[in-house]
């Protein structure tokens, strides 16, 4: 079962230092960076990276990760550039010395959906807190 929560844009994320950082950050930036791919098959995010390579057909992937658990640390760290959820760049900012800028390639938004198991669907406390959950982050 899911409930979408919203509905989120993605932006490109790259630490304040990084070479090609600038408030114009285009196409030709974008071309011309080094990425971190986010590989989560079956994800809506899979469909972003096809959206990307139909356009950067020559992007070049300096490294791929199964999940974005780990992208403030690469980002921080490295040269790379990523495409990210809008949310998870806000937070990953400040702590991770990042920026980010709007995508130089239209993409489509994508659904933040809240996911459980069918043995779950009924629970009384799984129940409580989907509400929870939903009344906190829904918008």
């Amino acid at each position: 079962f899911q409930r979408r929560l919203f509905q989120e844009n993605y932006v490109c994320a790259f630490r304040w230092s990084h070479p090609l950082a600038s408030d114009t950050f285009g196409i030709n930036e974008f071309q011309a960076a080094d990425h971190l791919a986010i590989v989560t098959e079956g994800s809506d995010y899979e469909s972003i990276d096809k959206i990307i390579a139909s356009k950067v057909p020559q992007r070049k992937i300096g490294l791929r990760v199964s999940h974005f658990l780990s992208t403030g640390y690469l980002l921080r760290d490295t040269d790379l550039v990523a495409t990210i959820p809008n949310k998870l760049a806000e937070i990953l900012c400040v702590p991770f010395g990042l920026m980010y800028v709007p995508h130089p390639i239209t993409l489509p938004p994508t659904d933040i959906n809240l996911l459980w198991h069918a043995r779950s669907h009924r629970d009384p406390a799984s129940q409580w807190l989907r509400n929870l959950l939903f009344n906190l982050f829904t918008e």
